[in-house]
């Protein structure tokens, strides 16, 4: 199994620093681009915490639900190599749900300000613009609000959930960019988030976290020169046709 582990690892460094089996000509580039990002959101809470009713009484919230969201916001890619490019998003992501119990339901409207640092891989298949990425989400808490109805009866009113965390994920996808023009480039793209924070460090709402899965379409504007093309005008050069060039100073030298 080790042995295993080692090889695999060593194919992928081997892509990462140079693919062989890929001429330079084929590689996909794209210059420094920026633009927009739309995503679909499917939440899946995953809580397991006991909700004090009242001084006798508690809801035991331990079933898993699901629900849909959207994540929008800015995106920026900066190829570092051909091989690795860095990607820079900051926007909105709604975290929204709502867990059952009986007949009790705790509505939640939760959303961060998310900052996420990515770096995608290309050129590691033949299929050049398909590409892998690896992304930490850092999410500061914007909406918080928790309310409880039994059978739309309110028991607990709009409120704050308390001590609500700093969200922290992993981002695991993958995506594909069509190059529309020379300068216009458009990326689906699906990613799983696998958080490592909790919705809340409070006692009463400790053990309860959200994983989602992402597909959105990234729309971004090339700022600079396309590698390509760059290195296309470098190799150009100019024949003049003449086998020698004479100067002579004011000396006749």
């Amino acid at each position: 199994m080790k042995k295993i582990k080692f090889i695999s690892l060593a194919i992928l460094l081997m892509f990462l620093i140079k693919n062989p089996l890929l001429a330079e000509d084929d590689l996909f580039r794209q210059p420094t681009n920026i633009g927009a990002s739309l995503n679909l959101n499917f939440n899946m809470h995953s809580p397991s915490f006991s909700y004090p009713i009242n001084t006798s009484e508690s809801l035991l919230f331990d079933k898993n639900a699901n629900s849909l969201g959207a994540a929008l916001g800015l995106i920026g890619n900066f190829p570092i190599t051909d091989y690795i490019t860095f990607s820079g998003r900051i926007g909105y992501n709604m975290l929204n749900g709502e867990l059952e119990k009986d007949n009790y339901k705790l509505k939640t409207s939760l959303s961060t300000l998310e900052i996420t640092p990515t770096v995608q891989v290309y050129n590691l298949f033949p299929i050049r613009p398909l590409y892998l990425l690896g992304a930490i989400e850092l999410g500061v808490p914007l909406s918080k609000k928790y309310n409880i109805n039994d059978n739309g009866t309110e028991l607990v009113p709009d409120t704050d959930i308390p001590d609500a965390s700093f969200r922290m994920a992993l981002g695991l996808g993958v995506g594909y960019t069509f190059k529309l023009t020379d300068k216009i480039y458009l990326s689906p793209e699906a990613s799983f988030r696998i958080p490592f924070t909790k919705v809340s460090a409070n006692d009463a709402f400790k053990s309860w976290d959200v994983p989602q899965l992402r597909l959105g379409v990234n729309l971004t504007f090339g700022i600079g020169g396309d590698d390509a093309s760059m290195e296309e005008s470098e190799n150009r050069y100019l024949n003049v046709g003449m086998s020698e060039v004479r100067y002579y100073d004011n000396n006749g030298n």
